[in-house]
């Protein structure tokens, strides 16, 4: 998954098109919020395998989620949580797709595509999130972003002091953007991907909303 701050970024620009309230927001964050309180990734972001090309993808299954939830289809919440599911496919598929490759036969190896490197998949792990530690603060400064309304909103909700603290955590970064030190993201590829990524989810939406 991307980090809060990617999808935040996101979700604060489609509720600004949209004129959505803080519940679509909400929405949008939940799968990584339910996967944060001990709940199943594959069950939240609703995961398929994708083979291809001899590696291996895990994308969300967007029209899956679509279909559970017919009934409450136009709801903001359930819209938002939608929207994620489809920020992570463009993010998994187009740009991590582009940073690396899962060995089909062995899903502990991961391919550097930019650095003909082989590692482990936690030392992968490991890499891509110092990346989006340091992309927060970009994100946030160049898009302006009030981190703490949004924590503050969610940690109403969270059901317990240590999700609390996890929730705190995820939000924290540091106080400025270092150039040249992400092992994959550049600041073209994030700008890049959250204008898809809003284009893609707004299609989206428009389809729920029968527009």
């Amino acid at each position: 998954m991307g980090s809060l701050i990617m999808h935040l970024c996101i979700a604060n620009k489609l509720k600004e098109k949209y004129k959505f309230s803080d519940k679509f927001v909400i929405g949008a964050l939940m799968p990584d919020l339910l996967k944060m309180a001990g709940k199943d990734k594959q069950k939240t972001h609703y995961i398929e395998e994708v083979i291809e090309n001899s590696g291996v993808k895990h994308l969300p299954n967007v029209l899956k989620y679509e279909d559970e939830n017919r009934e409450d289809i136009t709801n903001e919440k359930v819209l938002g949580y939608a929207s994620h599911l489809v920020q992570d496919k463009v993010w998994f598929d187009k740009y991590i797709g582009k940073y690396a490759k899962l060995d089909a036969n062995d899903t502990d190896k991961v391919e550097y595509l930019q650095y003909n490197q082989v590692k482990s998949s936690k030392e992968f792990s490991d890499d891509i999130y110092k990346d989006y530690d340091n992309m927060n603060r970009y994100i946030v400064d160049k898009y302006n972003i009030d981190v703490n309304h949004i924590r503050q909103k969610i940690k109403e909700i969270a059901p317990d002091k240590e999700l609390a603290k996890k929730i705190d955590k995820c939000f924290s970064m540091g106080k400025e953007y270092k150039e040249n030190v992400n092992t994959f993201i550049t600041k073209d590829d994030m700008d890049t991907y959250i204008k898809e990524a809003v284009r893609k989810s707004s299609i989206e939406i428009d389809k729920m909303l029968g527009k």
